[in-house]
């Protein structure tokens, strides 16, 4: 979402690497909201024991306006990280 309406020319047969960064909206009512607020406050992605589910979209265009001409890709893992 950080990179929302970024433009990229992608070329054919280039790895690209885009940097993670983490977004994080604590709800203080919410039962979790230390673990939350620990987590934001980490500069790496540390996940506890268990298993996770990872969902990756994009957006693409195939003209300059990109709104008008949407294309998607989506891709969704799961992980588990053990002790």
């Amino acid at each position: 979402m950080l990179d929302l309406l970024k433009s990229t020319i992608i070329e054919k047969g280039r790895l690209y690497h885009f940097d993670y960064k983490k977004s994080v909206v604590i709800d203080e009512n919410f039962p979790d909201a230390d673990f939350w607020r620990t987590f934001a406050q980490e500069e790496d992605l540390m996940l506890p024991v268990g298993v996770y589910t990872i969902s990756l979209t994009g957006e693409f265009g195939f003209t300059e306006n990109v709104i008008s001409c949407p294309s998607g890709l989506a891709c969704e893992l799961e992980i588990e990280v053990v002790n």
